[in-house]
C-alpha cells in the first residue's frame, strides 16, 4: 500500500509539473504571436507573396514578364565577340594569356626589386634619405646660403670702380 501511494503522489507531482510547463509554453507562444508582423506588413516588405490579391498577383507576373522580355531583347542586340575584339573590349585567349603573363612578370620583378632594396637606415647613412626634420634643416641652410651669395653679389663693386682703385687692369693694359 505504501508503494502504491508513493507512486500516486509522484504521478500527481509530475502532472502538476507538466501543467506548469505547458502554461509557461502557452504564454510564451502567445507573446511571440502577438509580437509578429501582420501578413499585410510582410507583403508590403516583399517577404510574403502567398496571400496576394488577384490584381497584385497579375501585376507581379506582368512585371516579371517585362523584365524577362527586356533581358531577351538586350541579348538579341548585344554585339558579337568579333566586334568586341575589334574595339578592344574582349581579348582572345592568346592575347589574354600574354597580357596576364606580362602582369605576372612585372609583379615578380617588382617583388624582387622590393626585396633587394636597401633598408632605410642604410639610405640615411649614405645621405640619400633624411628624416623630415633633417630635410627641413638642410633646406633652410641652402636658402640661407643662397641669400648670402645674392647679397654679396649685389654689394660687389663694378669693373669701373675696381679699375679706379687699381685692382682690375683695363683690357688694353692686360693685352700688352
Amino acid at each position: 500500500k505504501l508503494c502504491i501511494q508513493k507512486r500516486k503522489t509522484m504521478a500527481e507531482q509530475e502532472s502538476k509539473d507538466q501543467t506548469l510547463s505547458r502554461d509557461d509554453i502557452s504564454s510564451s507562444l502567445s507573446a511571440g504571436l502577438a509580437a509578429r508582423s501582420s501578413a499585410t506588413d510582410l507583403q508590403n516588405q516583399g517577404i510574403m507573396f502567398g496571400a496576394m490579391s488577384a490584381t497584385a498577383a497579375t501585376a507581379a507576373t506582368l512585371e516579371k514578364q517585362i523584365v524577362r522580355d527586356r533581358l531577351g531583347n538586350q541579348l538579341l542586340h548585344r554585339p558579337d565577340a568579333e566586334s568586341l575584339q575589334e574595339t578592344g573590349i574582349l581579348q582572345d585567349q592568346q592575347s589574354y594569356r600574354a597580357a596576364q603573363l606580362e602582369r605576372n612578370l612585372a609583379s615578380d620583378s617588382l617583388s624582387r626589386g622590393l626585396a633587394a632594396r636597401p633598408e632605410l637606415e642604410d639610405l640615411q647613412a649614405q645621405g640619400i634619405h633624411q628624416d623630415p626634420q633633417q630635410a627641413r634643416a638642410t633646406e633652410l641652410e641652402r636658402n640661407l646660403n643662397r641669400d648670402n651669395v645674392r647679397r654679396s653679389l649685389s654689394r660687389r663693386p663694378d669693373a669701373a670702380d675696381l679699375q679706379a682703385r687699381g685692382v682690375l687692369q683695363a683690357e688694353a693694359e692686360a693685352a700688352s
